[in-house]
C-alpha cells in the first residue's frame, strides 16, 4: 500500500518494514540514500538487472530522478536525504549461504571440505558463508525536495510493487509493508536538519570548518563507486543507527 497526506512543503518518505534491513558485515556500514534506492528502481525500469559500471566504470548510468539538485564545485546532489531510523531500532547479525562465485584466484584455490578446491567442488559445497548486520527497524525514513510529484509517485510505487529494500532481497530481508509519504515536512531536513548533514554535502559548497562528521564519498549515485569521491559532510551515526555501531553494539572485535 501506498498512502499520500496533504500538505505543501518538503516530503517525508516513510517505508514501514516486514523484515529487517540486511548490511554487508565485511565493509563498513553506509546508510540507505532515497536517490539511491530510487535510482536502483529507474534502472530497474530501463531494463537493467546490474549496473553496467559493475563490469566497466565508464559505463555509469544516471538516471533522471524528480528531486531537486543543487550545484557544487565538486558537481551536483540531490536534495535527498539518507535514512532515519526510529529510537526502537537495534542491530544483530546472521550469515548467509550463497554461491562462491568470485573470480579472484584465492577462491579458486582455497582448499575446502574434502581437501578439493572451490573449482572442484559441486552442490552445496561450492557455497559460502557471509556474514551480514541485520537493523531491525519497523521503518526508515527519507527527506527529499520533490519537482515532480507526479513521477517521485510513480517510482515509489514500483519500488512497492519490487517490495524489498536493501541487500539480500532474495533471502527476504528488507520486506516493505507500506509506504507512506507526507507532503507536510520542514523545508531543508533533505539536506540539513538541526544544523546537521542529513546526507553527504561537500565540504566545497557548505564551507569549510564546521563541527561536523567527514568522509570522502560520492555525492551522486551508485554511492557503492569507488570513483567520484570528494571530502564531504556525512550523516551522524545516530541519524541511521539509533541503535549505534553494530560492531560495538554486538561486542565484535574489529
Amino acid at each position: 500500500m501506498l498512502v499520500l497526506t496533504e500538505g505543501e512543503k518538503e516530503m517525508r518518505i516513510r517505508i514501514n518494514l516486514i523484515t529487517p534491513l540486511a548490511f554487508w558485515g565485511s565493509k563498513r556500514q553506509h546508510p540507505l540514500m532515497l536517490d539511491g534506492v530510487l535510482s536502483y528502481v529507474a534502472l530497474y525500469r530501463m531494463g537493467y538487472r546490474k549496473s553496467p559500471a559493475e563490469h566497466l566504470s565508464e559505463a555509469l548510468v544516471t538516471p533522471y530522478l524528480p528531486i531537486k539538485k543543487e550545484r557544487t564545485p565538486d558537481g551536483e546532489f540531490y536534495r535527498a536525504s539518507a535514512m532515519f531510523t526510529p529510537k526502537e531500532a537495534y542491530w544483530t547479525q546472521t550469515m548467509i549461504y550463497r554461491f562462491a562465485d568470485w573470480g579472484i584466484e584465492a577462491a579458486k584455490t582455497f582448499k575446502k571440505p574434502f581437501g578439493r578446491t572451490n573449482e572442484e567442488q559441486s552442490g552445496p559445497y561450492r557455497q559460502c558463508q557471509e556474514p551480514y548486520f541485520l537493523l531491525v527497524t519497523p521503518y526508515v525514513d527519507f527527506y527529499c525536495d520533490c519537482e515532480d510529484e507526479k513521477e517521485l509517485f510513480s517510482l515509489l510505487s514500483d519500488l512497492r510493487s519490487l517490495g524489498f529494500l536493501g541487500s539480500k532481497r532474495a533471502a527476504g530481508y528488507g520486506m516493505i509493508a507500506s509506504i507512506r509519504i507526507n507532503r507536510d515536512e520542514p523545508g531543508e531536513w533533505g539536506v540539513w536538519k538541526d544544523g546537521k548533514p542529513t546526507r553527504p554535502v561537500p565540504v566545497s559548497w557548505a564551507g569549510e570548518g564546521l563541527n561536523h562528521p567527514i568522509d570522502y564519498c560520492r555525492i551522486m549515485p551508485p554511492y557503492w563507486h569507488s570513483q567520484g569521491r570528494v571530502l564531504c559532510y556525512v550523516p551522524y551515526p545516530e541519524q541511521w543507527s539509533a541503535a549505534g555501531d553494530p560492531v560495538r553494539e554486538l561486542g565484535i572485535a574489529e
